[in-house]
């Protein structure tokens, strides 16, 4: 790879990764790129993005590679900072929520819903949302979970059912949380949110905090 890795998922022996590069093994590859690590061949995902760049997102659920980052042109069609891809081919499927923001910067999957963090509001897929939100793997409609956060999310992890996240908010889930610095550049703050459960995903619930 000619540039910086800066995500990464796995399923089976196939390593999905996002980043700078554009590049692979004397291979155009834009931005994003499969190597199946079982044999080491150079089977490659093609997905043509535009660009994934600063913090792209990668994940694999249900035979679906979701891509999350600031670009608006993937896989051959227009879509805005999420997206479904082929795990082969790489070609965008019709699974299409629009994201209006800056950027999708963290994917979680989770039954069959997968939650997106990042610097985006006032809305995805014309329903309000700030910064957090939970999409319908199937049709790309917005759960009612909803934490609403002040700040961009990077980070999304779900352990013991309860979804924890990281970013640079104060304010998530209807409760201030304490900021924290870090070593790194960026002041960081993080917080544990609920997860709306599988058996109420119709139903509006709040997120304790």
């Amino acid at each position: 790879m000619n540039s910086a890795v800066l995500a990464l998922a796995t399923s089976g022996g196939t390593v999905y990764a996002g980043g700078l590069f554009n590049a692979v093994g004397g291979q155009p590859r834009n931005y994003m790129c499969r190597d199946r690590r079982v044999d080491r061949s150079a089977d490659r995902l093609e997905s043509h993005a535009e660009r994934l760049l600063r913090s792209p997102a990668v994940a694999v659920a249900n035979g679906v590679v979701y891509a999350g980052g600031t670009f608006t042109y993937i896989g051959g069609q227009s879509r805005y900072h999420l997206a479904a891809l082929d795990p082969v081919t790489g070609a965008s499927t019709s699974w299409s929520p629009t994201v209006i923001g800056w950027s999708v910067y963290a994917l979680a999957p989770r039954g069959s819903r997968i939650y997106a963090g990042g610097d985006f509001a006032p809305s995805i897929s014309g329903q309000p949302r700030a910064n957090a939100a939970a999409l319908d793997t199937a049709t790309g409609v917005p759960s009612a979970w909803n934490p609403s956060a002040n700040g961009y999310l990077k980070a999304l992890s779900c352990a013991a059912r309860r979804w924890y996240a990281g970013g640079s908010f104060t304010q998530i889930g209807e409760a201030v949380a304490r900021q924290r610095r870090g070593t790194r550049r960026e002041h960081r703050t993080s917080r544990r949110v609920e997860p709306e459960p599988e058996r109420h995903r119709h139903g509006a619930r709040g997120q304790r905090a």
